[in-house]
């Protein structure tokens, strides 16, 4: 058992940081935010009134003391021991459960009672050295933490900034070392962050003596097995001087054991299982006056301060999670090989990396920042808190994602523990504050102090003559103050290696306070109801308060010559480029014309329930099938075939982009849909298959059990569904690729899982088949993969080769007989692999060159039955999401496969794969476009009934924002899969790159809608009942499987730009010898005058509907650009540019945006020039994404060329090295104690 009772006696008192203990501080915090005549010392409430204030900022607070040092150094090791040796983590996780021996743990550790006094039984830790001890826990278990952090935190706080002395006696011995958990109980059904609407009713008896409490309050961390809550009711209260009476809220303290207390069973969450989340009820409680917490009345500040002094907790345990992301990928990338190099020599690795490394280290100097103000004494932290809070919690959401994304699959395995991180972040951003509220928090109270200065000058101006020498009294201050009119100045602050950063935090400083100052004389006190804006006031001060905290982290390092100075310098760099530059976009957004046009055209899309359902709906059934063929896969087939028709020119309107060629043969018109026969066929499996996923399948028994029962098995064979794109004559149901959309739209809109059961059979599983399969075997096996019951699986990746398919090890030796192969290797990852007894696997085989001699292996396709001896499958993988899949390893073991089960020609096996893969990535496209219809219907229902501060939600304009982006990625996701599918049916082979396009699109856009459908349910969202976070967990592994989209990336720029080398590599060998070429640079000079694309002359307007004259030309100039670009990267790096993944992931991202673009212009059109119901809908959509999507090739465009952004980018490549050779973090925490 782990104690703290070997901790020095000296060092069991009060800590003080220069004089002030955390208790005073705290209270004295509390008492003064209501003295008007105290000047403010918070950075960012100055900041908003256009003055530079450091006091809190500059330098940065410095650490403890040595006596404090050593103190909190004296309980790093016992608490890293306790979550290794008697914590479990993933046992937490899997039982929603603490066993007991672990909570006595905790309580003989003292962690339960950091704040409390030590003469009241806890440690008495100050705010920075319980920041080290939330660091760690949260390094290990976010859970656990918040179990902890919700006792010590919020749950005893309350007493311990209000309480009287008689209250602190008697509740903080027991909530300390008597073994009692304590729980905050403010949120309400229907209150969720509006906390002044509680309803709660707190009655005063007759008699005087006590309360009647009756009521209840929802998600109550630690709820199960608090005894004694900080809660809060409305009582009614009598105006003294009017006599009126009014409900004002008040904080009581009730102990569990007073009458009518109860608590609900635990709530079934995606994460924080641990913390025993429970609804509690009140009725008929009878709280003794002298358990009033505080004033009467005084509830709400009591609430909100409460709230306030622990919000830098959060951010303390997400910088630990943050720290072990760092370190599991950069342990992953640093060993794995694909490619034929490790993971860290790639570019766009290194960016990741690096950047989850400067995010983790600014969410910590934000931290340590807060919590060393406050042990300072300081009064104002408020505002910062916030920051903080957002910024902490968006960070670690974004830095464990990307370390899902790196290590692939293996993220996506609950063993790396990584995925759990993820599930229990993901509240992060929505208790103790919601993101979105705190953000109108930041906005509105800085506008408040701006206006407050401002008001003189305003009230002066509607009188100029009447008041000129207020005018000039107010203009002469100004002129002497530096923020906002160019001139604020950090440099004396921080370190010379600093300069540039500074003068990048500077110039965001003054554009940022012109910017509220032209805000507030514009819209007065209307700027309350101008949330577009505000959101983006809001982002600009996080970003703005960011830098100055690591601008002034990083001088210290230098100052105190630290070990990690250079690094810390590094990331400072990077971080006041990245923000500054997202504080001139964030400015542009609240200036520019185009984006208030755009605001409105948001608010306009998304205003009620039926209008949003509406919307969706007319989606979906305006483009039910695009497809004028009857045979698909026919088609599948024959562009594969034709792949290698070399003189046929290339029709894909991406790949001639790359080329500076306008090419719309198919891109406009928009695919037609299917003719009247195709589409009464696909219709009459509409209602049986909508059908099946209400009535036979359960998406959350599924999910719960990690398997399908038998019964709704056979209903999928007896529908056909299994057999959807195999021909009528092997008995499927013969669907054409548009007609299987429509499908498949409506099972990823009720259950991924199943979704991906079934599709990983129908397509990857049997097209290898149906696409290379000779006649013999289509005849053997599709039959038995359409209605024999026998399902299908593709077997390719394997352990260590991940993307690199190429590089696979499973060999295939030919038999001296000549008659079978013999297999040895196994397969990873094998979607289906439990249940499939038909594997299309791949493997390396000597192929003799016909022209050498030379031997050498090439990979070949096999069809590998599991009845074939040596072959076997291990057990189901344990997964984040889509558990009913049934993903395992196969093994093959001298597996012998007959000659005649080689599947295509022998060495043609990559192609087989590729091309496998290419035929069905708008598959999943498909599902995840009904995913999102659901997620939008969800958020929908929701915000339109949902009232919060006296309004519904979906009419504030942040909320409406967030609505209506969620709907036009919808829209722009469906758009892509139908013209990708609709083409491929008409016989394109030209469609790798665009179906490419589409699979990285929709992937991050359903991520993107289902997240934000999250946060706009609030709590609700994430809890199982909602459905929705089952989603997020399925669909998480999308942008992994099928080609990862970091991979897709790549491959689409590089296609792209190989194609638009060889169409210049005549120019650039004849500009080696200008003199002795003038004849060839003269003609390709003329050539190039007669294109359109890439010399500003670029026009769409012809293709589209006269509303989307503008919009096209968005999309026009985004082409010119983009081509100009790609001309500018050959011509100067050549071969080079392959290993310039910085400038190709935003080549890629340019070539995306514009492609959507231009698929929604075209679908919005047909919708326009045929009248359908949802025109003006699709024309508001298009016009948004245009304007979104163009604004963004711009910022990619400028990130190639920029001479600033290249040295900010070896900024990032020499962090991620030093991470890399660390295999983590190469700074530590400002303590200096690891």
């Amino acid at each position: 058992m782990f104690r703290f009772n070997t901790i020095p006696q000296r060092f069991a008192r009060w800590n003080k940081v220069n004089n002030h203990d955390v208790r005073s501080g705290a209270v004295r915090a509390v008492s003064s935010l209501s003295n008007p005549q105290r000047p403010n010392r918070s950075f960012l409430m100055n900041m908003f009134g256009g003055k530079l204030e450091t006091a809190e900022l500059f330098p940065y607070p410095e650490p403890l003391n040595a006596e404090q040092k050593e103190f909190a150094a004296a309980l790093v090791d016992p608490v890293h021991k306790f979550f290794t040796e008697v914590n479990d983590a993933v046992r937490n996780d899997d039982t929603s459960n603490v066993d007991g021996r672990t909570i006595d743990a905790l309580w003989n550790l003292g962690l339960l009672a950091v704040y409390v006094p030590p003469e009241l039984g806890g440690l008495g830790l100050c705010n920075v050295q319980s920041v080290l001890m939330a660091e760690i826990s949260g390094s290990y278990d976010l859970a656990l933490s918040l179990l902890i952090g919700a006792h010590k935190s919020i749950g005893t706080k309350g007493i311990l900034l209000y309480g009287s002395e008689r209250q602190k006696q008697k509740y903080l011995p027991m909530l300390s070392s008597g073994r009692v958990f304590g729980a905050f109980a403010l949120t309400e059904p229907g209150t969720g962050s509006d906390a002044a609407s509680i309803k709660m009713k707190a009655v005063l008896s007759p008699c005087g003596t006590y309360y009647t409490l009756n009521g209840s309050k929802l998600w109550i961390s630690g709820g199960g097995f608090a005894d004694i809550f900080t809660t809060f009711a409305q009582v009614e209260s009598v105006d003294a001087a009017t006599g009126e009476k009014r409900n004002k809220m008040t904080a009581f303290i009730v102990e569990r054991s007073f009458g009518g207390v109860s608590t609900g069973p635990p709530e079934d969450k995606m994460g924080l299982k641990c913390s025993v989340t429970n609804e509690l009820f009140l009725d008929d409680v009878k709280v003794p006056v002298d358990n009033v917490l505080g004033e009467v009345g005084s509830g709400f500040k009591i609430a909100v301060n409460i709230l306030n002094s622990g919000r830098y907790g959060l951010g303390a345990m997400l910088s630990g999670t943050m720290k072990t992301c760092v370190e599991k990928a950069a342990a992953h990338v640093s060993d794995r090989v694909q490619f034929g190099r490790k993971l860290i020599e790639f570019e766009n690795v290194q960016e990741k990396l690096a950047m989850m490394t400067t995010q983790q280290y600014v969410a910590q100097s934000l931290t340590y920042m807060v919590s060393g103000n406050m042990d300072k004494g300081s009064v104002d932290f408020h505002l910062e808190a916030a920051v903080s809070k957002v910024f902490c919690t968006e960070a670690a959401w974004n830095v464990c994602d990307e370390a899902i994304q790196l290590l692939g699959g293996n993220g996506f395995m609950k063993s790396s523990g990584l995925e759990r991180f993820l599930r229990d972040i993901r509240v992060f951003r929505i208790f103790e504050g919601a993101n979105d509220v705190l953000r109108m928090f930041i906005a509105l109270t800085g506008m408040q102090k701006a206006g407050k200065d401002l008001r003189a000058l305003q009230d002066a101006l509607k009188n100029p003559f009447s008041n000129m020498g207020v005018i000039f009294t107010e203009g002469t201050k100004r002129a002497g103050r530096s923020v906002g009119v160019g001139g604020t100045d950090l440099r004396p602050f921080v370190a010379s290696e600093l300069q540039n950063a500074a003068k990048q935090c500077a110039e965001s400083i003054d554009v940022f306070s012109a910017a509220v100052e032209s805000l507030l004389r514009t819209h007065g006190k209307g700027i309350a109801e101008r949330q577009f804006q505000l959101a983006r006031v809001a982002d600009c001060a996080i970003y703005i308060y960011s830098m100055a905290t690591v601008l002034s982290r990083a001088s210290r390092a230098v100052k105190l010559n630290l070990p990690s100075a250079e690094q810390e310098l590094l990331m400072a760099q990077i971080w006041c480029k990245e923000a500054s530059d997202r504080v001139q976009q964030n400015i542009h957004r609240i200036q520019s014309k185009s984006f208030k046009e755009n605001y409105q055209r948001k608010a306009t899309n998304i205003v009620l329930t039926a209008s949003v359902r509406r919307a969706v709906q007319l989606q979906c059934s305006g483009v039910v099938v695009r497809n004028v063929s009857s045979s698909g896969v026919v088609h599948a087939s024959a562009a594969v075939q034709s792949s290698s028709d070399q003189p046929k020119p290339n029709r894909s309107f991406v790949m001639n982009l790359f080329s500076g060629k306008l090419q719309t043969a198919e891109l406009f018109p928009y695919p037609e849909p299917l003719n009247e026969e195709q589409r009464e066929y696909v219709q009459a499996f509409i209602d049986p298959t909508v059908k099946f996923y209400t009535e036979v399948n359960d998406a959350a028994r599924n999910d719960a059990t990690a398997s399908v029962e038998k019964a709704v098995v056979d209903a999928l064979w007896e529908q056909g569904f299994l057999g959807a794109f195999i021909p009528t004559e092997y008995g499927g149901l013969g669907l054409s690729n548009a007609q299987s959309v429509r499908l498949s739209e409506i099972s990823g809109s009720y259950d991924l899982g199943m979704s991906i059961y079934a599709g990983a059979h129908q397509t990857i599983g049997t097209k290898g088949i149906l696409m290379y399969g000779n006649k013999e075997q289509k005849e053997k096996y599709l039959p038995q993969l359409s209605t024999g019951r026998v399902f299908g699986a593709f077997a390719l990746t394997e352990p260590g080769t991940g993307s690199d398919a190429a590089s696979v090890k499973t060999k295939a030796v030919l038999s001296p007989c000549g008659k079978y192969y013999i297999l040895n290797g196994s397969k990873l990852w094998c979607s289906g692999g439990g249940i499939a007894n038909i594997f299309t696997t791949f493997a390396q085989t000597e192929v003799v060159d016909p022209k050498t001699g030379e031997k050498k292996n090439k990979m070949s396709a096999f069809i590998v039955e599991r009845g074939f001896e040596g072959v076997s499958t291990g057990p189901p993988e344990d997964k984040m999401g889509i558990k009913c899949s049934v993903t395992t390893e196969v093994f093959f073991d001298d597996a012998k496969v007959p000659v005649e089960n080689l599947l295509g020609e022998i060495g043609n096996g990559f192609k087989i794969a590729v091309n496998i893969l290419n035929s069905g990535r708008f598959g999943l496209g498909a599902m995840l476009s009904g995913t999102m219809k659901t997620c939008v219907e969800k958020a929908a229902e929701h915000v339109s009934n949902r009232v919060q501060f006296k309004r519904k939600l979906v009419e504030f304009e942040n909320v409406q924002e967030k609505l209506a982006m969620m709907a036009t990625y919808h829209y722009v996701a469906q758009s892509l899969t139908y013209m990708v599918a609709g083409n491929m049916d008409k016989g394109s082979v030209d469609f790798h790159l665009e179906a490419a396009v589409s699979k990285v699109f929709c992937t991050e856009a359903a991520w993107y809608v289902c997240d934000e459908a999250i946060q706009l349910l609030g709590g609700n969202g994430f809890m199982k009942s909602s459905g929705l976070e089952r989603f997020l967990r399925d669909m998480r592994i999308f942008r992994i499987f099928e080609g990862a989209n970091d991979v897709l990336r790549m491959f689409i720029a590089l296609t792209g730009i190989q194609k638009a080398g060889n169409d210049l590599r005549g120019l650039q060998k004849a500009l080696k010898n200008p003199l002795g070429n003038m004849g060839e640079i003269l003609a390709e000079g003329t050539k190039r005058a007669r294109r359109s694309v890439g010399v500003g002359g670029t026009d769409l307007r012809p293709f589209v509907a006269s509303e989307l004259q503008n919009a096209a030309k968005q999309c026009a100039e985004s082409m010119d650009v983009f081509s100009k670009t790609i001309e500018s990267l050959l011509v100067k790096h050549g071969k080079g540019i392959v290993e310039r993944q910085f400038q190709l992931a935003r080549v890629a991202d340019s070539a995306i945006d514009i492609y959507t673009m231009a698929a929604v212009l075209s679908r919005a059109t047909r919708a326009s020039q045929r009248g359908l119901p949802s025109a003006s809908h699709e024309l508001l959509m298009a016009q948004i994404w245009c304007q979104e999507a163009s604004s963004r090739v711009q910022r990619n465009i400028n990130r190639i060329h920029s001479g600033s952004f290249k040295e900010h980018y070896q900024r990032l490549a020499q962090v991620a090295r030093n991470v890399s050779e660390r295999r983590g973090l190469p700074h530590t925490n400002p303590l200096e104690i690891d």
